[in-house]
């Protein structure tokens, strides 16, 4: 008995976590109230390094999501995120949807922070 609660307590513990590849050392953490910018369907004006590809699925809501993928590119300290789709593909008979968020972390070339 006392296993299988481990196990459970396991996979959520695992379920709640963002999967980050670092590309680079990250940058100093960004305070939680640090805005970082969102990219949806167009690339930042401003020249950037990638830093990182962040992914998360929960599942609970896209919102969520994406609240997880920004937080933990606060704190790896990328100044925004370009949102690449989603985390994993989810199919129901012939149609298909992108669940979660994936999204590369960047780090504007002139930022000093």
């Amino acid at each position: 008995m006392n296993i299988v609660v481990l196990l459970i307590l396991t996979a959520l513990f695992y379920g709640c976590t963002a999967t980050t590849v670092m590309y680079r050392e990250p940058f100093t953490a960004k305070p939680p109230t640090e805005q970082i910018e969102v990219y949806r369907m167009q690339q930042p004006s401003r020249s950037y390094i990638e830093i990182g590809e962040i992914s998360f699925d929960q599942g609970y809501s896209a919102q969520n999501d994406l609240d997880t993928v920004i937080r933990k590119a606060r704190e790896i300290g990328a100044d925004a995120i370009i949102v690449t789709g989603g985390s994993r593909m989810k199919f129901h008979g012939t149609s298909a949807h992108a669940d979660g968020v994936k999204a590369i972390a960047i780090k504007y070339s002139n930022s000093n922070k």
